[in-house]
């Protein structure tokens, strides 16, 4: 998506898009739930709101996109409330080089108010996209990340890892299916002790 906005070169002022998307997603030690997506789009900007359920109760995800294609450059802001009614929020940057590569600049606050840095580059694949990067916390704590996304024929896998301060390596996998309107997302997770 990121690569979508940012590679674009036309825009339609008066093209403005709404589509509404929604499924069931299960997940690592029985997390399973309902989710709701409603995304608006229209020139140079797109914003969608998310929605879950499952046995803690309701969360949600707002997000909006701002794109200069003319510079190559986006700009996205997220606030997440989690079914506790803790929130989170990240702003970040992006730039194309005009070859499939986007690098990224990023701050993120958490819900108890600590801060972090990131940068990283997403490079296009033959099946999908993978990137790589760092970050510096608030709590002078840093790591490297890395995650590749292959494309399916009825959706895409996602795997992700995090290797933190201890050098320890938590891992995540995400798979997608789509059927018609109707979407199933699986979440497999691994910690850095080896445990789901």
């Amino acid at each position: 998506m990121v690569a979508l906005l940012l590679l674009s070169n036309s825009t339609d002022s008066h093209a403005a898009r709404s589509h509404s998307r929604g499924g069931t997603y299960n997940g690592s030690g029985g997390r399973s739930g309902n989710w709701q997506r409603n995304v608006d789009a229209g020139d140079r900007q797109r914003s969608s709101a998310t929605t879950w359920d499952n046995k803690r109760g309701t969360g949600s995800r707002n997000s909006s996109w701002t794109t200069d294609p003319a510079n190559g450059t986006a700009t996205r802001n997220s606030t997440t409330t989690t079914a506790g009614g803790k929130t989170a929020s990240s702003e970040k940057t992006y730039s194309a080089d005009g070859n499939g590569t986007i690098s990224s600049q990023g701050t993120s606050t958490g819900p108890k108010g600590n801060t972090a840095s990131t940068s990283g580059t997403s490079a296009k694949t033959d099946t999908g996209r993978a990137s790589s990067g760092s970050y510096t916390t608030s709590t002078g704590k840093s790591g490297s990340y890395d995650s590749s996304t292959t494309k399916t024929d009825s959706g895409y896998s996602r795997d992700s890892s995090v290797t933190g301060s201890g050098g320890k390596t938590a891992s995540k996998t995400v798979d997608v299916t789509r059927d018609g309107d109707t979407a199933t997302r699986t979440t497999t997770t691994t910690g850095p002790n080896g445990g789901s």
